[in-house]
Protein backbone atom coordinates (compact mmCIF):
# COMPACT_ATOMS: atom_id res chain seq x y z
CA UNK A 1 0.00 0.00 0.00
CA UNK A 2 1.56 3.29 -1.14
CA UNK A 3 0.73 5.42 1.89
CA UNK A 4 2.62 7.88 4.05
CA UNK A 5 3.79 5.08 6.36
CA UNK A 6 5.34 2.96 3.61
CA UNK A 7 6.95 6.02 2.02
CA UNK A 8 8.39 7.06 5.39
CA UNK A 9 9.98 3.60 5.71
CA UNK A 10 11.65 4.36 2.37
CA UNK A 11 12.98 7.67 3.68
CA UNK A 12 10.34 10.13 2.45
CA UNK A 13 8.39 12.19 5.03
CA UNK A 14 4.68 12.35 4.19
CA UNK A 15 1.48 14.23 4.91
CA UNK A 16 -2.03 12.92 4.09
CA UNK A 17 -3.84 13.20 1.92
CA UNK A 18 -1.50 14.08 -0.93
CA UNK A 19 -3.73 12.76 -3.69
CA UNK A 20 -7.42 12.04 -3.60
CA UNK A 21 -6.91 8.37 -4.47
CA UNK A 22 -4.11 7.75 -1.95
CA UNK A 23 -5.03 5.21 0.75
CA UNK A 24 -4.92 6.40 4.36
CA UNK A 25 -3.93 3.93 7.10
CA UNK A 26 -6.15 3.13 10.07
CA UNK A 27 -9.31 4.37 8.36
CA UNK A 28 -11.41 1.81 10.27
CA UNK A 29 -10.37 3.35 13.58
CA UNK A 30 -9.88 6.94 12.43
CA UNK A 31 -12.07 7.70 9.41
CA UNK A 32 -11.01 10.79 7.47
CA UNK A 33 -8.00 11.16 9.78
CA UNK A 34 -5.07 13.40 9.01
CA UNK A 35 -1.67 11.73 9.31
CA UNK A 36 1.99 12.69 9.15
CA UNK A 37 4.88 10.20 9.04
CA UNK A 38 8.67 10.48 8.99
CA UNK A 39 11.48 7.89 8.92
CA UNK A 40 13.10 6.93 12.22
CA UNK A 41 16.83 6.66 11.62
CA UNK A 42 19.31 5.13 14.06
CA UNK A 43 23.07 5.34 13.40
CA UNK A 44 22.46 6.05 9.74
CA UNK A 45 19.93 3.27 9.11
CA UNK A 46 16.16 3.55 8.77
CA UNK A 47 14.68 1.18 11.34
CA UNK A 48 11.05 2.31 11.52
CA UNK A 49 8.66 5.14 10.76
CA UNK A 50 7.18 7.57 13.25
CA UNK A 51 3.63 8.79 12.68
CA UNK A 52 0.98 10.97 14.29
CA UNK A 53 -2.75 11.14 13.53
CA UNK A 54 -5.64 13.52 14.12
CA UNK A 55 -9.33 12.82 13.88
CA UNK A 56 -11.50 14.65 11.39
CA UNK A 57 -12.82 16.80 14.24
CA UNK A 58 -9.41 18.44 14.58
CA UNK A 59 -7.55 20.66 12.12
CA UNK A 60 -5.49 18.64 9.62
CA UNK A 61 -1.73 18.51 9.96
CA UNK A 62 0.41 21.10 8.18
CA UNK A 63 3.93 21.13 6.79
CA UNK A 64 5.09 22.84 9.99
CA UNK A 65 3.75 19.86 11.96
CA UNK A 66 5.70 17.56 9.66
CA UNK A 67 8.92 19.48 10.31
CA UNK A 68 8.30 19.31 14.06
CA UNK A 69 7.78 15.53 13.91
CA UNK A 70 10.98 15.17 11.87
CA UNK A 71 12.94 17.01 14.60
CA UNK A 72 11.37 14.75 17.22
CA UNK A 73 12.34 11.68 15.16
CA UNK A 74 15.95 12.91 15.06
CA UNK A 75 16.00 13.11 18.85
CA UNK A 76 14.31 9.71 19.15
CA UNK A 77 16.95 8.19 16.86
CA UNK A 78 19.71 9.60 19.06
CA UNK A 79 17.98 8.19 22.15
CA UNK A 80 17.75 4.72 20.59
CA UNK A 81 21.40 4.84 19.50
CA UNK A 82 22.39 5.83 23.04
CA UNK A 83 20.33 2.96 24.47
CA UNK A 84 22.05 0.52 22.11
CA UNK A 85 25.46 1.88 23.10
CA UNK A 86 24.62 1.53 26.79
CA UNK A 87 23.41 -2.03 26.28
CA UNK A 88 26.64 -2.78 24.42
CA UNK A 89 28.67 -1.32 27.29
CA UNK A 90 26.74 -3.33 29.87
CA UNK A 91 27.35 -6.54 27.94
CA UNK A 92 31.06 -5.70 27.76
CA UNK A 93 31.16 -5.09 31.51
CA UNK A 94 29.42 -8.43 32.06
CA UNK A 95 31.97 -10.24 29.91
CA UNK A 96 34.87 -8.52 31.67
CA UNK A 97 33.41 -9.62 35.01
CA UNK A 98 33.17 -13.21 33.76
CA UNK A 99 36.78 -13.07 32.65
CA UNK A 100 37.85 -11.71 36.06
CA UNK A 101 35.97 -14.51 37.81
CA UNK A 102 37.61 -17.09 35.55
CA UNK A 103 41.06 -15.69 36.33
CA UNK A 104 40.38 -15.67 40.07
CA UNK A 105 39.12 -19.24 39.97
CA UNK A 106 42.20 -20.37 38.11
CA UNK A 107 44.83 -18.31 39.94
CA UNK A 108 43.53 -18.59 43.48
CA UNK A 109 40.80 -21.16 44.10
CA UNK A 110 42.28 -24.02 42.07
CA UNK A 111 45.79 -23.36 43.37
CA UNK A 112 44.59 -23.37 46.99
CA UNK A 113 42.64 -26.59 46.49
CA UNK A 114 45.60 -28.21 44.77
CA UNK A 115 47.92 -27.20 47.64
CA UNK A 116 45.44 -28.55 50.18
CA UNK A 117 45.29 -31.85 48.33
CA UNK A 118 49.07 -32.11 48.32
CA UNK A 119 49.18 -31.44 52.06
CA UNK A 120 46.65 -34.20 52.72
CA UNK A 121 48.61 -36.65 50.55
CA UNK A 122 51.81 -35.71 52.39
CA UNK A 123 50.07 -36.25 55.70
CA UNK A 124 48.87 -39.67 54.55
CA UNK A 125 52.40 -40.68 53.50
CA UNK A 126 53.78 -39.53 56.86
CA UNK A 127 51.03 -41.30 58.81
CA UNK A 128 50.04 -44.43 56.84
CA UNK A 129 47.29 -45.20 59.34
CA UNK A 130 45.42 -42.10 58.01
CA UNK A 131 45.55 -43.15 54.36
CA UNK A 132 42.08 -44.67 54.23
CA UNK A 133 40.43 -41.76 56.03
CA UNK A 134 42.21 -39.09 53.94
CA UNK A 135 41.59 -40.72 50.55
CA UNK A 136 37.91 -39.59 50.24
CA UNK A 137 38.59 -35.86 50.90
CA UNK A 138 41.53 -35.95 48.45
CA UNK A 139 39.20 -37.45 45.81
CA UNK A 140 36.59 -34.75 46.52
CA UNK A 141 39.24 -32.05 46.08
CA UNK A 142 40.28 -33.55 42.74
CA UNK A 143 36.62 -33.63 41.68
CA UNK A 144 36.14 -30.00 42.75
CA UNK A 145 39.19 -28.95 40.72
CA UNK A 146 37.74 -30.70 37.67
CA UNK A 147 34.37 -28.98 38.16
CA UNK A 148 35.98 -25.57 38.55
CA UNK A 149 38.07 -26.05 35.42
CA UNK A 150 34.88 -26.91 33.53
CA UNK A 151 33.26 -23.74 34.88
CA UNK A 152 36.28 -21.67 33.79
CA UNK A 153 36.05 -23.08 30.28
CA UNK A 154 32.34 -22.26 30.17
CA UNK A 155 32.97 -18.68 31.34
CA UNK A 156 35.74 -18.14 28.78
CA UNK A 157 33.67 -19.67 25.98
CA UNK A 158 30.65 -17.52 26.88
CA UNK A 159 32.83 -14.41 26.94
CA UNK A 160 34.23 -15.21 23.51
CA UNK A 161 30.72 -15.79 22.13
CA UNK A 162 29.30 -12.61 23.65
CA UNK A 163 32.08 -10.33 22.48
CA UNK A 164 32.58 -10.88 18.78
CA UNK A 165 34.62 -7.68 18.54
CA UNK A 166 37.21 -9.34 20.80
CA UNK A 167 37.35 -12.24 18.36
CA UNK A 168 37.67 -9.83 15.44
CA UNK A 169 40.51 -7.94 17.11
CA UNK A 170 42.27 -11.24 17.84
CA UNK A 171 41.90 -12.31 14.20
CA UNK A 172 43.37 -9.00 13.06
CA UNK A 173 46.22 -9.35 15.55
CA UNK A 174 47.04 -12.79 14.13
CA UNK A 175 47.60 -11.34 10.63
CA UNK A 176 49.27 -8.08 11.71
CA UNK A 177 52.82 -9.55 11.85
CA UNK A 178 52.48 -10.32 8.12
CA UNK A 179 51.65 -6.67 7.32
CA UNK A 180 54.01 -3.67 7.23
CA UNK A 181 51.90 -1.87 9.84
CA UNK A 182 48.94 -2.63 12.10
CA UNK A 183 45.57 -2.10 10.40
CA UNK A 184 43.33 0.74 11.53
CA UNK A 185 40.16 -0.80 13.01
CA UNK A 186 36.75 0.87 13.14
CA UNK A 187 33.56 -0.49 14.67
CA UNK A 188 30.24 1.13 13.81
CA UNK A 189 26.98 0.34 15.58
CA UNK A 190 26.26 -2.33 18.21
CA UNK A 191 28.47 -5.02 16.66
CA UNK A 192 28.36 -7.32 19.68
CA UNK A 193 24.56 -7.22 19.76
CA UNK A 194 24.02 -7.93 16.07
CA UNK A 195 26.70 -10.50 15.29
CA UNK A 196 25.69 -13.80 16.86
CA UNK A 197 26.29 -17.49 16.24
CA UNK A 198 27.28 -18.44 12.71
CA UNK A 199 27.12 -14.83 11.54
CA UNK A 200 29.87 -13.98 14.03
CA UNK A 201 31.88 -16.96 12.75
CA UNK A 202 31.47 -15.70 9.18
CA UNK A 203 32.52 -12.18 10.15
CA UNK A 204 35.72 -13.43 11.79
CA UNK A 205 36.49 -15.61 8.76
CA UNK A 206 35.89 -12.71 6.36
CA UNK A 207 38.25 -10.38 8.24
CA UNK A 208 40.95 -13.05 8.51
CA UNK A 209 40.76 -14.06 4.84
CA UNK A 210 40.62 -10.47 3.56
CA UNK A 211 43.70 -9.45 5.54
CA UNK A 212 45.50 -12.63 4.49
CA UNK A 213 44.90 -11.68 0.86
CA UNK A 214 46.36 -8.23 1.53
CA UNK A 215 49.42 -9.77 3.18
CA UNK A 216 49.97 -12.24 0.31
CA UNK A 217 49.24 -10.12 -2.76
CA UNK A 218 48.79 -6.39 -2.14
CA UNK A 219 52.27 -5.21 -1.04
CA UNK A 220 50.42 -2.52 0.89
CA UNK A 221 51.84 -0.03 3.39
CA UNK A 222 48.55 0.75 5.14
CA UNK A 223 45.34 -1.20 5.72
CA UNK A 224 42.02 -0.32 7.33
CA UNK A 225 39.22 -2.58 8.55
CA UNK A 226 35.70 -1.28 9.13
CA UNK A 227 33.07 -3.54 10.73
CA UNK A 228 29.59 -2.05 10.72
CA UNK A 229 26.35 -3.45 12.17
CA UNK A 230 23.62 -0.89 11.72
CA UNK A 231 19.92 -1.29 11.13
CA UNK A 232 19.42 -4.58 9.36
CA UNK A 233 22.79 -5.10 7.64
CA UNK A 234 26.34 -6.11 8.50
CA UNK A 235 29.17 -4.77 6.36
CA UNK A 236 32.88 -5.49 6.52
CA UNK A 237 35.20 -3.31 4.46
CA UNK A 238 38.95 -3.88 4.14
CA UNK A 239 40.92 -1.20 2.26
CA UNK A 240 44.61 -1.25 1.37
CA UNK A 241 46.96 1.09 -0.52
CA UNK A 242 48.79 -1.69 -2.33
CA UNK A 243 49.17 -2.66 -5.98
CA UNK A 244 45.80 -4.41 -6.13
CA UNK A 245 44.83 -8.02 -6.66
CA UNK A 246 45.21 -9.57 -10.10
CA UNK A 247 41.98 -10.76 -11.71
CA UNK A 248 43.36 -14.30 -11.90
CA UNK A 249 43.68 -14.27 -8.12
CA UNK A 250 40.56 -12.33 -7.21
CA UNK A 251 38.26 -15.15 -8.25
CA UNK A 252 40.11 -18.07 -6.68
CA UNK A 253 40.41 -19.73 -3.32
CA UNK A 254 39.79 -17.40 -0.43
CA UNK A 255 37.85 -14.80 -2.36
CA UNK A 256 35.53 -17.48 -3.70
CA UNK A 257 34.95 -18.52 -0.11
CA UNK A 258 34.08 -14.93 0.83
CA UNK A 259 31.58 -14.73 -2.02
CA UNK A 260 30.05 -18.07 -1.06
CA UNK A 261 29.61 -16.95 2.56
CA UNK A 262 27.92 -13.75 1.43
CA UNK A 263 25.62 -15.42 -1.12
CA UNK A 264 24.57 -18.05 1.42
CA UNK A 265 23.18 -15.20 3.54
CA UNK A 266 21.57 -13.29 0.71
CA UNK A 267 24.37 -10.74 0.53
CA UNK A 268 27.31 -9.97 -1.73
CA UNK A 269 31.08 -9.69 -1.78
CA UNK A 270 32.97 -7.35 -4.09
CA UNK A 271 36.66 -6.79 -4.70
CA UNK A 272 37.28 -3.49 -6.46
CA UNK A 273 40.07 -0.96 -7.06
CA UNK A 274 40.14 2.29 -5.10
CA UNK A 275 40.39 5.58 -6.97
CA UNK A 276 43.35 6.56 -4.76
CA UNK A 277 45.10 3.25 -5.49
CA UNK A 278 44.84 -0.08 -3.77
CA UNK A 279 41.92 -2.42 -3.31
CA UNK A 280 38.65 -2.54 -1.40
CA UNK A 281 37.14 -5.84 -0.21
CA UNK A 282 33.51 -5.26 0.72
CA UNK A 283 31.35 -7.97 2.34
CA UNK A 284 27.71 -7.13 3.10
CA UNK A 285 24.83 -9.33 4.31
CA UNK A 286 21.40 -8.73 5.86
CA UNK A 287 20.69 -9.53 9.51
CA UNK A 288 17.93 -12.13 9.74
CA UNK A 289 15.24 -12.14 12.43
CA UNK A 290 16.95 -15.11 14.11
CA UNK A 291 20.21 -13.17 14.43
CA UNK A 292 18.75 -9.83 15.46
CA UNK A 293 19.27 -8.88 19.11
CA UNK A 294 16.47 -9.78 21.47
CA UNK A 295 15.15 -7.58 24.23
CA UNK A 296 16.24 -8.46 27.76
Amino acid sequence: MNCVLSRAMEGEPGLTPVRGDEPIPFTDDLPNASMIAVPLTVTGERVASLCATRSEAEPPFTRDDLKLLAKFADQAGLAVALAWARADQQRMQLVEERQRIARDLHDHVIQNLFATGLELQSLASTHPQLTDSLAPPVDRIDSAITDIRTAIFALETRASTDQVRHRLVEAISEITPSLPSAPRITFTGPVDLHLNGSLADDAVAVVRESLSNVARHARANATSVDISATGNRVTITVDDDGVGVASAISHRGGTENLSARAHARGGEFTLSPLSSGGTRAHWEVPITSEEAPRAG
